[in-house]
């Protein structure tokens, strides 16, 4: 699976699904780099997305924590969608 979803791009092989994010480099190369562990089931996948976006927040208020934890959500919530669109023949 290779499924892009904005920045983000849902891989998997025969074992493990992850999520890597694409970004550019400091050289103006496309880069990405894994977001996610490998997991064998969606659940934890999207578990790992949002603890990752959790850990890596610089929030130094809940007004901005709640800010982050909504945008996690909300990426998550388009790459479910974007593979429920891609399963549905």
């Amino acid at each position: 699976m290779n499924i892009e979803c904005g920045n983000y791009i849902l891989k998997s092989d025969n074992m493990n699904l992850w999520v890597e994010e694409m970004y550019t480099t400091k050289k103006g190369e496309d880069a990405s780099r894994v977001v996610t562990g490998y997991h064998q089931d969606f659940e934890h996948l999207a578990e790992s997305f949002a603890m990752r976006r959790m850990r890596g927040s610089d929030a130094e208020s809940m007004k901005h924590l709640l800010a982050d934890m909504k945008s996690a959500e909300s990426d998550m919530r388009h790459i479910i969608k974007k593979l429920a669109k891609e399963v549905v023949l």
